[in-house]
């Protein structure tokens, strides 16, 4: 997660786990970045959830590609399931633009 101001990063940081980077690019404004390991981000989304409105979509997308990587897999495994994730992240975004549903059916997303 990527914030001009730190300070939100900090709380996520404590309550959560993870780090706080500075990110500096050429020509660009100094960004800060939280940094966390998927357990970690995986805890923070599944008590976010509730509480998020224009993300949820997202959120939920995130959870279930977590769910179906199980620990130790392969790199192609991954992979593919980081392809289907990215399918099902797409459709939340266009979701979340056209303001419809999105549904999965048998791991498929549905707009």
């Amino acid at each position: 997660m990527t914030q001009l101001d730190p300070e939100p990063l900090k709380l996520f940081s404590r309550r959560w786990g993870g780090s706080i980077g500075k990110v500096t690019k050429k020509g660009s404004r100094t960004v800060w970045r939280w940094y966390a390991s998927a357990g970690i981000a995986e805890k923070a989304l599944c008590d976010l959830a509730p509480y998020l409105v224009v993300k949820r979509h997202a959120a939920e997308a995130a959870l279930r590609f977590r769910r179906c990587t199980p620990r130790g897999v392969s790199t192609a495994r991954y992979v593919e399931a980081e392809a289907a994730f990215r399918s099902v992240l797409d459709a939340a975004k266009r979701a979340e633009y056209q303001k419809c549903d999105v549904r999965t059916v048998d791991n498929h997303a549905y707009v």
